[in-house]
C-alpha cells in the first residue's frame, strides 16, 4: 500500500489514543452497544419490508447512537468512546440490522407461509425454532464474501462510496478532540459531516415526533388511508395518501429524483394500467386481489422492468471488468509463465516474496487481513457452506437438493460483486434475486411439482450471502476511512448476524401474529414478487393481454438503462426513469409511494432554501424511519389488548 494512504490513517490512530486513551478496536461494551442498536434496526427492517419490502442500513444512525449513549454515561465516569470503537457499533449493528433481508424475513418466508398455493407444495409453515436454524444458515457465507473481496473491491480508490464516504465523515468528527476542532472545522470531513450538538438532538426529535404520529394513527386508522380524491377512487382504484412519517423520511433520503421516478411508476401503474385491465376483462376481480385484480395484472410490467435493469446492470459491470482487467491480467500471466522455466517452483518463490513484501509494507489496518488471505478464510467458506446445506435439509427435508444450495452459494458470489460496485457507486444495494431465479429455472425442470418451491429457495439464498456481502462491504470501507481494524469489524459482523438471526424471527412473529397476512396493512409486496417470478421463468404462464405490456416496457428500460450507465453526469439524465424505481412505484400502492415523493420534494424545497442543512436530511428521515418502527410495537400492544379506535375506518 502506499505510504500516502497508511500515514493518514495512522495518524488518526494515534489521535484516537490521545484523545480517549484507548486504542483497542475490539471491545465488549461497543458490540453489546452494537447489538442493542442493531434491534432497532433489525425491528425497523422487518416492519417496512413487510409493509413495502424496504430496508436501511443506517450506518450514520448507528454511530450516532453508539456514541451519544457513551457520552451520556461518561458523565458517570465511563471511559469515553473510541473512534475505533463506534466503528465496531455501526458494523454490529448493521449485521444485526440486515438479517431480516438476510433471512427472507420480508420475502421468502412469508411467501412460503401465506402466498405459495397447493398446486405448488404450500403453504409451508415454519416453527419458530426452524426459522432461527434457516437464518443461521444463511448468516455467515456473505461475511466470508465481504472479507474475501475487500482487498479487491473495497480497499482500491475507483469507486466513489458516497454514503460510507459521509459516514465515516460523521464518526471522524465527532471523536475530533477539542484541541483539533478548529483545524478540522477547515477540512473536508468536517464539511460534509456538519454535526453541532443540536444535530445530534435532531435524530431523537425526528423519532420522538414520528413515534407519536404513528401511535395517534392507531386510534385514528383513517389516517393510514386519507381518500384525498374521494370515496370512490380509493374503493375502487386504491388511490389513497398515508400519514406515515417513516415513508415521508425514507423519501427524504431517496431524494427527489428517485421518488418522482417512483411516482411516475405509480401513476402510468395504478392511474393508466389498472383501469385498462380492469375494463379489457383481463383483471375483473377486485383491485386489491393479487390472483384476479389489476394488482396481480400490472405486477408482471413491474417485473419486466426490473429484470430489464438488473441485466443491464450486471451485463454492464462484467464488460467493464472484462474491458478494464482483461488485457492487463492476461499479459501479466503470460509474462509469468514464460519468465520461469520451472514454473512450479518459481511460482512457490513469488507467491513468498509477494507475501513478505505485502506484509511489511501494508498499513496496520491491514495487518491483520493478511493471515486471513491463507486458510482460514478458506476453511470457514466451506464451513459455512456445509452450514448451509445442513440447515437447508434440516428445515426443508430434501426438498432442495444438496447440490442446489451449493449452486446457490457460489452463484451468490459474482451476485456479491456486483452488490459491492453498485453500493460503491450509488449507495444502492440490489437485492433483488431475479437473476439467479432465472439461472435456477434452467435446471431444474419445469414440470417439477416442487419447481416453484426450489427455486424461490435457491434463488434466496444466493440473495441472502449477496446482499449481505454488500451491507458488510459498505462498513469494511467505513473503517478503512476512518482507520479501523478489519479484525474487530469481522467479529462483531458475526455476534451481530447470529444475534440478528434470533432477534428477527421473534420480530417475525410479533407482527405476523397481530396483523392479517396480506392484509391491508402488512402486504408483503416482494414475497408476491418472488413467487410471480418463479412462475414466469418456469413458463407457468402469464395474465391475458399482459404479455404485450411487459415487452415493451422491458425494451424501454433496456434502452434506459444503458442511456443513464452511459450518460452518468448529463443534466437530462433525471428525466430518464429509473427501472428499479419505476418498477417500486408499481409493486407498491400509491399510498406509499405519495408520502416517499412528499419526501423527497420536501428535501429538494430544504436544500435549496438552506443549503446547509444537506448533513441533516440523512439523520432527520432516519429518525423519522425509526420512530415509526419503534412505535408500530406499541400498537401491536394496543391490538393485543383490544384498545379502542375511533372515528371512520380506512376507505379499503
Amino acid at each position: 500500500m502506499d505510504t500516502s494512504d497508511s500515514e493518514p490513517l495512522l495518524g488518526d490512530r494515534r489521535r484516537i489514543k490521545d484523545a480517549t486513551n484507548n486504542d483497542s478496536d475490539f471491545s465488549v461494551r461497543a458490540v453489546l452497544a452494537g447489538m442493542l442498536i442493531g434491534v432497532l434496526i433489525n425491528i425497523s427492517n422487518t416492519y417496512y419490508g413487510l409493509i413495502s419490502g424496504s430496508s436501511q442500513q443506517m450506518p450514520i444512525v448507528s454511530a450516532l447512537l453508539g456514541y451519544l449513549g457513551f457520552r451520556f454515561l461518561s458523565r458517570f465516569g465511563v471511559e469515553k468512546l473510541s473512534r475505533a470503537e463506534n466503528v465496531l457499533i455501526a458494523s454490529t449493528a448493521t449485521a444485526t440490522g440486515c438479517m431480516p433481508v438476510t433471512a427472507g424475513f420480508a420475502e421468502l418466508i412469508p411467501a412460503l407461509e401465506y402466498i405459495l398455493e397447493p398446486v405448488d407444495m404450500g403453504p409451508v409453515h415454519l416453527s419458530w425454532q426452524s426459522s432461527v436454524v434457516w437464518s443461521l444458515g444463511v448468516a455467515f457465507f456473505g461475511i466470508i464474501f465481504a472479507s474475501l473481496l475487500r482487498r479487491s473491491l473495497v480497499m482500491p480508490k475507483d469507486m466513489p462510496w458516497p454514503g460510507a464516504t459521509a459516514s465515516s465523515n460523521v464518526i471522524k468528527s465527532l471523536h475530533t478532540p477539542t484541541v483539533d476542532r478548529t483545524i478540522a472545522e477547515d477540512q473536508t470531513e468536517q464539511e460534509h459531516a456538519g454535526f453541532t450538538p443540536h444535530r445530534l438532538r435532531a435524530i431523537f426529535n425526528s423519532a420522538g415526533v414520528s413515534s407519536i404520529i404513528t401511535v395517534f394513527t392507531y386510534f385514528l386508522p383513517v389516517l393510514h388511508d386519507l381518500p384525498i380524491f374521494g370515496s370512490h377512487v380509493a374503493n375502487t382504484w386504491l388511490w389513497t395518501a398515508t400519514l406515515s412519517p417513516g415513508f415521508f423520511g425514507g423519501g427524504m433520503i431517496m431524494g427527489p429524483e428517485i421518488t418522482l421516478h417512483m411516482l411516475l411508476g405509480a401513476i402510468v401503474g395504478w392511474a393508466i394500467l389498472s383501469p385498462y385491465a380492469k375494463t379489457r376483462g383481463y383483471a375483473p376481480g377486485p383491485t386489491d386481489d393479487w390472483e384476479t385484480g389489476s394488482r396481480g395484472w400490472i405486477i408482471w410490467i413491474s417485473l419486466s422492468a426490473l429484470i430489464a435493469d438488473a441485466v443491464v446492470k450486471i451485463g454492464w459491470i462484467c464488460l467493464e471488468a472484462v474491458h478494464n482487467n482483461g488485457a492487463r491480467y492476461l499479459t501479466a500471466y503470460t509474462h509469468y509463465f514464460r519468465s520461469h522455466a520451472v514454473w512450479h517452483r518459481g511460482l512457490a518463490r513469488e507467491d513468498t516474496l509477494a507475501a513478505d513484501h505485502e506484509i511489511s509494507n501494508d498499513s496496520n489496518t491491514d495487518a491483520p487481513m493478511s493471515i486471513m488471505k491463507r486458510t482460514a478464510p478458506i476453511a470457514a467458506f466451506g464451513l459455512s457452506i456445509l452450514l448451509c446445506v445442513a440447515t437447508t435439509t434440516i428445515v426443508f427435508s430434501s426438498v432442495v437438493p444438496w447440490y442446489h444450495v451449493l449452486l446457490s452459494v457460489l452463484l451468490a458470489l459474482p451476485m456479491a460483486v456486483v452488490s459491492i460496485r453498485t453500493l460503491g457507486e450509488s449507495d444502492y444495494n440490489p437485492q433483488s434475486g431475479l437473476l439467479s431465479q432465472l439461472f435456477f429455472a434452467s435446471i431444474v425442470p419445469h414440470s417439477s411439482a416442487n419447481g416453484v418451491l426450489i427455486n424461490i429457495i435457491s434463488a434466496s439464498i444466493s440473495t441472502a450471502g449477496a446482499s449481505q456481502t454488500g451491507d458488510l462491504a459498505y462498513d469494511f470501507k467505513i473503517g478503512q476511512l476512518v482507520g479501523a481494524m478489519p479484525t474487530a469489524q469481522l467479529f462483531g459482523q458475526v455476534i451481530g448476524s447470529v444475534f440478528g438471526a434470533i432477534v428477527s424471527s421473534v420480530t417475525y412473529r410479533l407482527y405476523v401474529s397481530r396483523f392479517q397476512i396480506p392484509g391491508s396493512f402488512l402486504q408483503v409486496p416482494s414475497a408476491f414478487l418472488l413467487v410471480s417470478t418463479a412462475k414466469l421463468v418456469l413458463g407457468r404462464g402469464l395474465p391475458s393481454g399482459v404479455s404485450i405490456f411487459m415487452l415493451g416496457f422491458g425494451m424501454f428500460f433496456v434502452a434506459a438503462t444503458i442511456l443513464r450507465t452511459l450518460y452518468p453526469n448529463r443534466w437530462w439524465r433525471v428525466f430518464i426513469p429509473s427501472g428499479v424505481s419505476f418498477a417500486v412505484g408499481i409493486f407498491l400502492l400509491p399510498a406509499y409511494t405519495i408520502a416517499r415523493t412528499a419526501g423527497g420534494l420536501f428535501t429538494w424545497v430544504w436544500i435549496r432554501r438552506t443549503p446547509s442543512n444537506a448533513s441533516s436530511v440523512e439523520v432527520i428521515g432516519s429518525g423519522l424511519i425509526l420512530g415509526e418502527a419503534i412505535a408500530s410495537l406499541f400498537n401491536l400492544g394496543f391490538t393485543a389488548f383490544g384498545l379502542p379506535q375511533f372515528g371512520p375506518q380506512s376507505p379499503l
